[in-house]
């Protein structure tokens, strides 16, 4: 399974997200938004507007800490 998270600077969400994500041994791929123009377009169009955004292959993508949701990912890993 592939995450991205999708990230940006002193964001304590994003903090508290990859952290979780390192604590229950769930490799992720970290992005910064500000460094990615085409995907924070991308994303805002997609209607997110706040970091973290997490993308998981079969799984629809969300933003903010949410350990349920990450929970779920380690479920179905």
């Amino acid at each position: 399974m592939t995450v991205i998270v999708w990230t940006k600077t002193d964001c304590r969400q994003c903090d508290a997200t990859k952290r979780w994500l390192n604590e229950h041994e769930v490799p992720f791929e970290a992005r910064e938004l500000m460094e990615r123009p085409d995907d924070l377009q991308r994303l805002i169009s997609a209607g997110f507007g706040s970091a973290p955004i997490v993308e998981a292959d079969g799984h629809e993508a969300w933003s903010g800490y949410r350990p349920d949701l990450l929970r779920k990912l380690v479920n179905h890993a």
